[in-house]
């Protein structure tokens, strides 16, 4: 096509030639102006098309590089500017992996409807580049998280069970700690993990002052007695949650320098009579929110001390016999209890009772406490001694006694409670009680 129309135009330059030689007659004048015109008639027909560019006839070859000095200036130096480039006309496809560079990208340049799903892979997340305040309240789903969260991801701070939905955090997921022993009713590793709390405790064989242990019991019925260890803390997930049931008297047989706490002990099924859910023979354990409960037995003694030094604590302590009588806290020589907190709901018989029947000392200490009956009231303290003992101390303090008082020859005190009952033996001392009316009762 160009070659075309170049020949055409030369053909038209050598007519107008041999025009010219026809008009030499012409005068000079004319000549002159006739000549002017044809050049510039000429000079039109070349300038007009006779160069122009074809469709698709520029290669790269032809485009000088840029000159990197005179910016984006169209008007000036050489290369593609930003100007030569209509909006939208950089698509993906001509952008080369990698060339484009954090320093490249504006601050709040990419917006949420720029990405792609699942165009940014962790690969490209540098360590640390996602901040909290990038992250949209409930943008991270269940469904947005794979695999393990690291500790090393995790903020120190502390989640209670509100915070934990049941079953996301398996025992498979918890860092194993030395000296911690997991009972539940998964799957176990018979090192760390356990099915039973006699395994757990069975695993422990170097408990000492300076190498304590403890044992934590998940949620659920388990079918056991315990007997503590010394320097081995037993630990359930409450008394409603960890549920201990056991034909086997004493349900608990307890240990010095050990807690056990955040559990029920039901002691059940047994024909026999004086049957414990707890018992201590001079040891000295603390029992913490704990239901201990021997039910439907004859004469049933739920708590039994029998020397030593122990704490009750936030305790319910439950029985109920077939008409013969109850002890809800038995208390004999050699023992120096403190019992607060603690709740002693029976059917019948002696709520607290208070033995001393040999030369040894007896020294109880019950506060902010509670004896009740669900059937027939029997005696709510009972302290007995023989003539010749002066070393027997019950004191009680701020607490509700249900159940008549007996206090022969010992040393019982009573202070700031309130008594239901009426003062059948002996002669305790009374200071700042009242009946069930809040009627005071004289000091004594």
């Amino acid at each position: 096509m160009f070659h075309l129309e170049a020949a055409m135009r030369v053909s038209v330059f050598f007519q107008l030639l041999i025009t010219i030689k026809k008009m030499e007659k012409i005068t000079m004048k004319k000549s002159r102006l006739s000549l002017l015109l044809i050049v510039i008639f000429v000079c039109t027909l070349f300038s007009a098309n006779a160069f122009a560019i074809n469709d698709d006839s520029v290669v790269s070859q032809h485009i000088r590089e840029a000159d990197g000095t005179s910016g984006q200036d169209t008007n000036s130096g050489s290369g593609i500017k930003t100007g030569h480039m209509q909006d939208n006309a950089v698509t993906t496809g001509k952008i080369a992996g990698g060339a484009v560079t954090t320093s490249k990208v504006a601050d709040g340049a990419v917006t949420t409807q720029k990405i792609t799903d699942s165009a940014i892979s962790t690969a490209k997340v540098a360590d640390g580049a996602v901040t909290t305040s990038k992250i949209a309240d409930g943008a991270v789903t269940d469904a947005k998280i794979t695999g393990l969260i690291s500790g090393t991801k995790l903020g120190s701070h502390s989640h209670y069970g509100a915070d934990i939905t049941d079953g996301t955090i398996g025992i498979e997921r918890l860092q194993t700690y030395k000296n911690v022993r997991i009972v539940h009713k998964g799957s176990t590793d018979g090192v760390n993990t356990f099915n039973s709390i006699t395994d757990a405790l069975n695993s422990i064989t170097d408990a000492s002052e300076n190498n304590q242990y403890i044992i934590f019991i998940m949620p659920g019925v388990y079918n056991e007695s315990i007997v503590m260890k010394e320097w081995v803390d037993i630990k359930g997930s409450g008394q409603n949650s960890t549920k201990i049931y056991t034909a086997t008297s004493p349900g608990i047989l307890g240990a010095n320098n050990a807690t056990i706490e955040d559990f029920s002990m039901i002691v059940e099924n047994l024909s026999t009579q004086l049957n414990s859910a707890l018992k201590i023979i001079n040891t000295s354990p603390t029992v913490r929110n704990c239901f201990l409960s021997v039910p439907g037995m004859h004469d049933p003694r739920p708590v039994l001390i029998e020397g030593g030094s122990p704490i009750i604590e936030n305790c319910t302590i439950h029985a109920w016999s077939h008409g013969d009588g109850c002890v809800g806290i038995g208390l004999s020589e050699g023992t120096n209890a403190w019992i607060k907190n603690t709740t002693v709901s029976i059917s019948d018989g002696w709520g607290i009772y208070a033995a001393l029947s040999f030369d040894k000392h007896l020294n109880v200490r019950i506060d902010n406490s509670t004896v009740d009956f669900s059937q027939s009231p029997g005696w709510g303290v009972f302290a007995y001694g023989n003539a010749s003992t002066t070393d027997l101390g019950v004191q009680i303090t701020s607490s509700v006694m249900e159940g008549d008082i007996a206090n022969m020859n010992n040393q019982l005190k009573i202070v700031s409670s309130m008594l239901k009952g009426d003062v059948i033996l002996g002669s305790p001392k009374l200071v700042n009680c009242y009946d069930s009316d809040f009627n005071s009762i004289p000091n004594q």
